[in-house]
């Protein structure tokens, strides 16, 4: 019950330090998911990105840890739920991330959780995150790891989604492709 008393800072904050100490806990991941969606009036960009990231890191350990073919029924029921959660966190909190208070380390860590996750329904969402780290100020500002780490997820993403049809017929390039040429 702790976690109802905490604030979109604090959830985002206990979840990044489960991610970073590769520590599963599904009840605990599935009830910071859920306060963080509670939350969504009055969450920021920052912590809206760290928790997509720190979910998405959770939620890889946990597939990970159980990548055989033959895993009990027990686990992939336990698997799926957690990325059913995933889909309801990404599909209930992503619109955040349509701002402009992003810095770079927002943008490639909520860039990376998309990808990693495959998630295609807000994909406007993903191009926003790509076109805001390819501006001027915010590549400046960007590390090698920060510019790496968006050009693995336009690459997950490009192979996810493969060409998208252009008006004239023609395959075309996502948006974001022109994003993942401006940080090469």
């Amino acid at each position: 019950a702790m976690c109802s008393r905490c604030s979109e800072f604090e959830v985002s904050a206990i979840a990044w330090s489960f991610a970073k100490a590769k520590y599963v806990d599904d009840g605990v991941i599935r009830r910071l998911a859920s306060r963080m969606m509670a939350l969504t009036e009055d969450v920021s960009p920052s912590s809206i990105s760290r928790m997509l990231w720190s979910y998405t890191v959770l939620l890889s350990l946990a597939d990970d840890s159980h990548s055989d073919d033959n895993m009990p029924i027990d686990v992939g029921q336990r698997l799926a739920e957690l990325r059913e959660t995933q889909y309801l966190l990404f599909q209930s909190l992503s619109w955040v991330l349509l701002s402009e208070q992003l810095n770079p380390i927002d943008c490639t860590a909520a860039m990376w959780a998309m990808a990693q996750a495959s998630y295609p329904l807000d994909l406007s969402v993903f191009d926003h995150l790509a076109e805001s780290l390819a501006r001027d100020d915010m590549l400046e500002r960007s590390s090698t790891e920060c510019i790496s780490q968006a050009l693995w997820s336009c690459g997950k993403m490009s192979t996810w989604e493969g060409l998208q049809q252009g008006h004239s017929g023609e395959a075309s390039l996502a948006p974001y492709m022109a994003s993942a040429e401006k940080y090469a």
